[in-house]
């Protein structure tokens, strides 16, 4: 019998890019399943390809449940990052300070100083319940209550401000139970398209098409 986890996805800022170019670096209003895969993988310790592992969950089940505060701000952040300038690279200290790519070498050498604008979304907290196969459920409930990795709620400065792992569940119906319980506790309310001010029509349900 198929095994849930109730990941609880809470922070002052989150980041869910899809589909990021360049110098524009924007967010989906949910996270892809692709990326709380991800999630796991860094809380596994699990780097570079994983084929195998990733192919385990291509026909499992994932639900997100979205809610908010019942005073919230405008839901949308714009954020603008200097890249690559200010810095005298010829001074040691200074160049330590200039933003590397994964091979070393300053960031400024390929893009030169750019500024970067990237988006967050706020207030907003998610309820992920993923089916997780058998063979994998021990592994996983244990690396996400004790991860290898640093998690995290899209980019590295969104941090978690509650513990992400709550629990293993017989069935989505449980999860979901718990999750509520979870929000009304934090006195959130569930997130309604209607009502609420993103640009994006029927949130939810769109999930579901992404993680196909």
């Amino acid at each position: 019998m198929a095994k849930y986890v109730l990941l609880w996805l809470e922070g002052p800022m989150q980041s869910w890019g899809t589909d990021s170019l360049f110098t524009m670096r924007s967010t989906n209003l949910f996270p892809s399943k692709s990326a709380i895969l991800g999630m796991i993988c860094l809380a596994c310790g699990r780097l570079g390809e994983q084929r195998e592992f990733l192919n385990s969950f291509a026909d499992t089940q994932w639900d997100a449940l979205a809610f908010t505060y019942k005073e919230r701000r405008e839901p949308r952040l714009n954020d603008y990052q200097g890249v690559g300038g200010g810095y005298d690279k010829s001074d040691y200290w200074q160049f330590l300070c200039v933003p590397k790519k994964t091979d070393g070498s300053p960031a400024g050498a390929v893009f030169g100083n750019k500024i970067i604008q990237k988006d967050y979304i706020q207030d907003m907290t998610f309820a992920v319940i993923m089916e997780i196969p058998d063979e994998l459920l021990e592994e996983i409930s244990q690396c996400l209550q004790f991860p290898q990795y640093a998690t995290y709620l899209g980019r590295k400065c969104c941090t978690p401000s509650e513990f992400v792992f709550q629990g293993i569940f017989s069935d989505e119906e449980s999860a979901q139970k718990k999750a509520q319980e979870i929000a009304v506790s934090k006195e959130l309310r569930k997130f309604d398209e209607t009502r609420d001010c993103f640009s994006i029509p029927k949130v939810f349900g769109l999930h579901k098409e992404y993680s196909k």
